[in-house]
């Protein structure tokens, strides 16, 4: 299967890969446990409306739609997921579509991105019209003195450090082969339009 995304020099090129594996380490593929999906719509209640824009195999769309919201999904990828997805690159101007018909301001998205591309993700998300954007992510992605500008400008509301450390297993990795972890500090972090000022911090239990 390929994809489309930037070249080096801009352009759209065809990125191929062998295998699921292949595109999943490409692609930084990691599933969400489904009970920090759980913790995190119950600290931050969402919208009826809400985008899952790298919905992966599913956790947190299933998630929200057993809570009774109007979910749409996409991916990059075709995923083993067996719910309706859109198959687009979220950064790219052909996933516009994806909120056809909803105001903007009168949808939330929420999501679990590739980590090097989270700071784009958000931005990409307020693009669109979101109200909110919950995102789950390392705790570590806070740390980096590159993002110090954007984090100035985010819009970070609450930071939600989940008290259980999260196994986020790699889509590489199969079933058989998930035996040892390396637990890694995770949070929810809660994108409001419009909110200034510095972030708070609380602790997240489930």
């Amino acid at each position: 299967m390929s994809i489309v995304q930037l070249d080096l020099l801009g352009q759209l090129a065809p990125l191929q890969f062998q295998s699921i594996a292949q595109a999943a380490l490409a692609l930084e593929a990691y599933q969400t446990p489904r009970w920090a999906a759980e913790a995190g719509l119950s600290a931050v209640p969402l919208q009826k409306r809400v985008l899952d824009p790298c919905v992966g195999r599913g956790i947190l769309a299933q998630t929200a739609l057993a809570r009774g919201h109007e979910v749409r999904s996409a991916d990059i990828y075709e995923w083993e997921y067996d719910g309706p997805r859109t198959l687009t690159d979220f950064l790219n101007p052909e996933a516009n579509g994806l909120v056809d018909g909803w105001e903007p301001g009168s949808f939330d998205v929420f999501v679990n991105p590739p980590f090097s591309l989270a700071c784009e993700f958000i931005d990409r998300a307020f693009e669109l019209g979101a109200r909110k954007v919950l995102c789950f992510q390392r705790f570590s992605w806070l740390e980096s003195d590159d993002r110090h500008s954007w984090w100035d400008s985010a819009h970070c509301k609450t930071v939600y450090l989940c008290a259980k450390r999260a196994t986020c297993w790699g889509f590489h990795i199969p079933p058989e082969k998930r035996k040892s972890s390396s637990p890694t500090a995770h949070a929810w972090y809660e994108f409001e339009r419009g909110w200034m000022g510095e972030p708070q911090l609380k602790r997240l239990y489930h």
